[in-house]
């Protein structure tokens, strides 16, 4: 027979405290756990909204550069107009040599006339003052 002394309990009952308090500890761990996949679950909600506005911007930002690429001229369209512009440019440089031409040959001609009148009025005047 088994001595039962104030002190002493029998091994139901220590189990039974045993296994309360272990399922105490359990509970509490559950509730941990709980409360940290709860708060990983905010986090990566967090996460989520947060990579989902930078890819939204992301694409923004890749929209804008496709429209500011659109508005850009390509190399061989620009080398094509320049070429154009150049030949103007020397066009409009052989047209205004051609016009500076024409000018000194007008200033020529002005020049030649003034001289000759000039020479006719010298001799009108020294044959007036010799007869």
């Amino acid at each position: 027979m088994v001595r039962e002394s104030k002190e002493s309990i029998t091994l139901k009952e220590y189990f039974c405290t045993k296994l309360g308090d272990l399922k105490a500890l359990i509970c509490a761990e559950l509730d941990t756990i709980r409360a940290l996949r709860q708060s990983d679950k905010e986090a990566l909600e967090t996460a989520k909204s947060a990579m989902e506005e930078r890819l939204n911007k992301m694409n923004e930002f890749r929209d804008a550069i496709k429209d500011q690429n659109a508005n850009f001229v390509t190399k061989p369209e620009f080398e094509a107009r320049i070429d154009s512009v150049c030949k103007d440019i020397v066009k409009f440089k052989e047209f205004i040599a051609a016009i500076n031409a024409k000018a000194d040959q007008k200033q020529v001609d002005r020049l030649t006339i003034v001289s000759i009148i000039s020479i006719v009025i010298a001799l009108v005047s020294v044959i007036i003052n010799h007869l």
